[in-house]
């Protein structure tokens, strides 16, 4: 009956996650992490700062870009902003001010583009802002797995143990029955 349920819970969350509310709740809840929301906040924010400075690098008129960039981010409460970003720009807005209303971009990530948009170098602007969240990822990486070594130890300990207190009961009970 428990593998049935497991089987069926399974189903039922991985049908949930397929929604757009799912997703929107699972996507949430990975920023939200304390060890791997960094890690998933800095590979989108380098994924949209590359992209998007490439995109205006080649010519790609802004609204197009932010566009093109909200179908390549992953995480979708990160595409929502920016879709709120272009819908924005669109009456007249810069990039930056929008991206810093949600609360979904971090404060540095906004005022370095705000200072691009400034001086006229946005694509300058947004590779660097890409080059600082890939070494915010490298070091969020070494610190996520400087974290699991010691968790998967204790975890390989436990089930060593495991089988070896399981083997010795064995071994117990066969010699406690053989004195009888």
């Amino acid at each position: 009956a428990l593998a049935i349920g497991g089987v069926f819970g399974f189903a039922a969350l991985r049908r949930l996650l397929r929604t757009p509310a799912g997703r929107d709740w699972k996507d949430r809840a990975l920023l939200r992490l304390p060890v791997a929301g960094s890690i998933v906040r800095a590979n989108a924010f380098a994924n949209f700062a590359h992209t998007l400075g490439t995109l205006l690098a080649n010519g790609v008129q802004v609204l197009q870009a932010l566009a093109i960039v909200e179908h390549t981010v992953d995480n979708s409460i990160i595409a929502k902003a920016i879709r709120g970003a272009k819908d924005r720009v669109t009456d007249g807005s810069t990039i930056s001010r929008p991206l810093s209303q949600d609360g979904v971009f971090p404060r540095l990530l906004t005022d370095m583009l705000a200072i691009g948009e400034e001086s006229g170098d946005m694509a300058g602007a947004l590779e660097h802002i890409g080059k600082r969240y890939d070494n915010e990822l490298d070091r969020a990486v070494k610190v996520f797995t400087t974290i699991l070594e010691p968790i998967m130890m204790l975890l390989i300990a436990v089930g060593v143990g495991f089988v070896a207190i399981s083997m010795l009961m064995a071994v117990f009970e066969l010699t406690s029955g053989l004195n009888t």
